[in-house]
């Protein structure tokens, strides 16, 4: 090449370079670089050396977050973000800890696709029904509840226990493969905990199919249980429900199913997580307007809630790495850091994003 320069375009000189060294085949790259191709075959000729295929295709983006390698780095060395892979990042090792799977990262990536545009948004929750997707079938049912309430069932004695069972998968997911056989057991007794927004005082809307004195709901798996009375804070906020309960279940509940957790439990901590940015395109604001991207972090992408509640016996068995699905709550993952007396577990994705694709 000859020593006249006095700068050598260091890029362009080790990228083919390099590839072709290590016999890649194919060197897939984004369309702000095709103009370098001419040089990127230049010098494998000069070179007299094996010459990758090159191509170039739009960049993949995905809405309310960031793909950009150099903003990616700016938000975990600033720390607006717990490290590489805090699972609010999009890198491979955030999607892992927030539950994603592979299959699931890949199914997202074949229905987008190849484009020759030069930037593609996609929305977030394509990818969440990618993942929901694929983890459907590999995530076994069961109760926790993430916000407490205390009810008391007044017609169940002091002691008394009863086991409910319950399926790790429902009877319909047969056709698709799985073990609907397999069962598991969680007791019932005289106190369970449902979740707060599942009851209130008064309903103040038709829509509102949780529990409310005197209606009559059915816990899941289990009996009917109709609210009586109940108590209150010094805020007016429910404390304890009291509830009778019917063992025969009389009468057919259409709407109106309530989980639960009862018997010894267990406290947890329970991850949730939303979208890092509360804008579509981060950086970008009304018609085009460019903004500084970190002002638009979204500060409630991350709830941290310490006193969810789990069955002992369901929690004893709960390992890093396995993926549930609470019913009524979403997919969830059981954290890296969960150790003895310690549970983290993450919440992957709701059961649904409530918006049409």
């Amino acid at each position: 090449v000859g020593d006249e320069w006095c700068m050598y375009p260091t890029y362009d000189f080790t990228h083919c370079v390099i590839d072709s060294l290590e016999d890649i085949t194919h060197s897939c790259c984004t369309l702000e670089f095709e103009n370098r191709r001419e040089s990127y075959y230049w010098l494998l000729e000069e070179l007299g050396i094996f010459k990758p295929n090159v191509w170039e295709y739009g960049r993949l983006n995905i809405k309310n977050n960031v793909l950009s390698k150099r903003k990616l780095k700016q938000l975990v060395m600033e720390k607006y973000v717990s490290g590489w892979d805090d699972p609010r990042l999009l890198t491979i090792n955030g999607l892992r800890r927030r539950g994603f799977t592979a299959e699931g990262i890949n199914k997202f990536c074949d229905d987008m696709g190849v484009s020759r545009s030069v930037v593609v948004w996609a929305p977030y929750e394509r990818l969440e029904g990618c993942g929901r997707t694929a983890l459907n079938t590999v995530s076994p049912r069961r109760m926790a509840v993430i916000d407490p309430l205390k009810v008391v069932l007044t017609d169940v004695k002091e002691g008394e226990v009863r086991m409910v069972t319950c399926h790790d998968y429902p009877e319909g997911m047969k056709d698709l493969g799985v073990d609907t056989a397999s069962t598991f057991q969680v007791p019932l007794s005289r106190v369970i905990y449902i979740e707060k927004a599942d009851f209130k005082a008064k309903a103040n809307t038709k829509k509102y199919y949780g529990l409310v004195p005197g209606a009559t709901k059915r816990l899941l798996h289990g009996f009917n249980i109709t609210c009586t009375n109940f108590d209150t804070d010094a805020r007016g906020e429910p404390t304890t429900v009291y509830c009778t309960i019917d063992f025969e279940n009389k009468e057919k509940i259409k709407k109106g199913f309530l989980h639960w957790v009862s018997g010894e439990t267990t406290t947890f901590t329970c991850n949730l997580y939303s979208k890092l940015f509360t804008a579509e395109y981060p950086g970008e604001e009304g018609k085009g307007n460019k903004v500084d991207y970190l002002t638009q972090l979204n500060p409630k992408s991350l709830d941290v809630r310490r006193s969810a509640v789990l069955s002992k016996s369901v929690a004893r068995s709960m390992k890093a790495g396995e993926h549930y699905q609470f019913e009524r709550l979403g997919f969830f993952y059981v954290d890296p850091s969960t150790s003895k007396g310690r549970l983290v577990i993450n919440r992957t994705m709701e059961l649904s994003s409530g918006k049409k694709k």
